[in-house]
């Protein structure tokens, strides 16, 4: 959909982000998908620490909403 449709936001579960965060290790062109995108938004549950750390060391455009 990145390339296709020119999606540039996620909004998903963080659950769901991970999966995605996950995905450059086995898939090569993810990454720059996901460096490109202008906001990723997660919600509902923290990402694990790796995976976060992660999308920081590799500029991933992370924004958390919290609920109060």
């Amino acid at each position: 959909m990145v390339e296709t449709c020119g999606l540039n936001r996620l909004v998903q579960y963080g659950t769901f982000i991970s999966a995605h965060i996950r995905a450059p290790q086995k898939y090569d062109g993810v990454k720059k998908s996901l460096q490109d995108m202008r906001q990723i938004l997660y919600t509902g549950v923290a990402l694990n620490p790796e995976d976060e750390e992660w999308a920081v060391e590799n500029d991933l455009k992370l924004t958390v909403r919290r609920h109060a």
